[in-house]
């Protein structure tokens, strides 16, 4: 891991240096591009034109096998990771810019094992999901080329599949919306770049689906909560190494100043208490800043070959998404809320071969 870190910081620093403009003067089509004058530049700024679209299908895949003999002990495996990345924007008129974007991923993977009931065999275990993700954003902003500009954006995040509770999968849980509005501010914009930042106050939504009973129990309940805090998100879109490698990032801050759950977790610390005096008091957990830091480096060695670097660093001390249901059993309770803890942050890097496809 330390490397892979030290190999992102390198990475990081070549974006900020390809963003700056010390190197926009050294690229080639900048370079050759006479100065506009000022007044044929204010023309075109914000000119209303037709929809922008991009969309890049890609498939990740890796397989092998081993017979039962094989000396060494090594397992197989199988991977297949499949991913859409599409935009739509468009300027409307002088004053208004519409950006959407979706993306949807799902991977599986599964391992080559012994088989308990004979030893001399191999048998492969069921598939787990390495990559499961569904995230539509609109983002409206009013392009009045002031200090900064007005904007409203909507957000919707799910997953194929929930994994995470022991009774069993339930689809397309949860289901969390959020809604946010302030300003905005282009940091940097022309054919190639894009750096954007915009602060905000956004109230987020969630609705999900949870099991109320231990197993072998299938019975489910409903649930929905809410919070509500101040946003901050920066996203860049920067060519680098002559443009050979595209750096893509998202760096959201939001930090919640309301939730609507904050009673029932007060209620649940005296629940878990009881149960285990060394329980760690977590009802303050949900006025933590989260933090999630998506970076994505991407480059192409045919037309419809490349390769692709993903890191993600997440920190969300208590994940507001989940319910707190003190009516519950605790032995049910306690278990669903523990998994909503994380007192560290997460990290997530994937490096792939990857067969894309340019939709549009």
């Amino acid at each position: 891991m330390s490397r892979m870190t030290r190999t992102l910081a390198a990475l990081l620093l070549a974006a900020m240096a390809a963003a700056s403009p010390a190197a926009a003067q050294f690229t080639p089509d900048a370079a050759s591009e006479a100065p506009k004058p000022k007044d044929a530049k204010a023309d075109t700024v914000n000119a209303p034109g037709p929809w922008k679209f991009t969309g890049v299908a890609a498939l990740n895949m890796s397989q092998s096998a081993y017979s039962t003999n094989w000396n060494g002990g090594d397992e197989g495996n199988w991977v297949w990771v499949s991913r859409f990345d599409g935009a739509a924007e468009r300027q409307t008129s002088r004053h208004f810019n519409t950006l959407n974007t979706l993306v949807i991923a799902y991977g599986q993977t599964s391992r080559q094992q012994t088989d308990p009931s004979d030893p001399g065999q191999r048998v492969w275990e069921a598939p787990s999901k390495t990559s499961d993700q569904i995230s539509f954003e609109s983002v409206g902003r009013f392009t009045y080329q002031s200090f900064a500009d007005p904007y409203f954006a909507f957000r919707f995040e799910t997953q194929f599949l929930d994994q995470s509770q022991p009774n069993g999968n339930l689809t397309l849980n949860p289901l969390r919306m959020k809604l946010s509005a302030g300003l905005a501010k282009m940091l940097l914009h022309d054919a190639d770049r894009d750096v954007i930042t915009r602060f905000g106050v956004g109230v987020r939504t969630t609705m999900g689906r949870v099991y109320t009973e231990l197993l072998p129990s299938t019975t489910t309940a409903s649930y929905t909560n809410n919070d509500a805090g101040l946003e901050w998100i920066t996203t860049a879109t920067l060519p680098m190494l002559s443009k050979r490698v595209l750096y893509k990032g998202r760096l959201g801050l939001f930090q919640p100043f309301m939730y609507s759950q904050a009673n029932a977790l007060e209620d649940y610390d005296v629940i878990a208490a009881a149960a285990d005096p060394t329980h760690r008091a977590i009802a303050d957990y949900w006025k933590t800043v989260d933090l999630n830091f998506e970076n994505t480096f991407s480059a192409k060695i045919t037309a419809n070959l490349g390769v692709e670097l993903t890191a993600q660093l997440i920190y969300n001390k208590y994940d507001a998404t989940g319910n707190v249901d003190t009516s519950l059993d605790p032995a049910v309770l306690i278990p669903q809320v523990e998994r909503n803890v994380r007192r560290a942050g997460q990290f997530r890097e994937t490096f792939a071969m990857a067969l894309s496809y340019r939709l549009f």
